[in-house]
């Protein structure tokens, strides 16, 4: 099984799955469902991702109390991205992560909110082909591996999630006394 994966911070390769936070690989590995309808992966894989990225923005706050409960607020994913992406220190040369949960989220939302999505398949494939982009050693180990091209997604959302529970980890061990 795909042990595990990595995301760039600049030319250096970052922190790899084992580094990344434990229960964020379990949690990954157990609720995305491999080989199952591609709208259900799309689904999980957001919610995978977005769980990661509300964590990343909670970890960054001072008080995130404040934002919860009844006298909280209530933001929407892409807001919380975008929040991310501007808060994060250490993030500016990984910024095709923030790109591909965007990207991401707007297949989402196309699934959720229309009955018949135009050009699924096409937005997939550009999410794909985009992440693939920016890490092209994901083929060499994903054919090492014995993932096929129906497992593309998968091993994108799995990179997504990867990078940014490294990155949690990251936030983590800096914020450690």
């Amino acid at each position: 099984m795909w042990r595990y994966t990595y995301c760039r911070f600049g030319s250096k390769l970052m922190i790899n799955f084992p580094k990344a936070t434990y229960d964020d690989r379990i949690k990954f590995m157990s609720h995305f469902p491999q080989g199952e309808d591609l709208a259900l992966q799309l689904l999980k894989g957001h919610l995978l991702v977005e769980e990661v990225m509300r964590e990343l923005f909670m970890l960054q706050l001072p008080n995130p109390q404040a934002l919860s409960g009844n006298k909280g607020t209530s933001l929407n994913c892409h807001q919380v991205i975008c929040l991310v992406e501007a808060i994060t220190p250490k993030s500016n040369n990984i910024s095709w992560v923030w790109v591909a949960s965007k990207k991401l989220n707007n297949i989402r939302n196309d699934l959720a909110h229309k009955l018949k999505p135009n050009g699924l398949n096409e937005k997939v494939l550009d999410l794909v082909k985009f992440v693939k982009s920016k890490s092209p050693e994901i083929d060499k180990l994903a054919n090492t591996a014995g993932f096929t091209q129906q497992s593309d997604l998968f091993i994108v959302v799995m990179v997504i999630c990867s990078c940014l529970s490294s990155l949690k980890a990251v936030l983590n061990n800096s914020n450690a006394p």
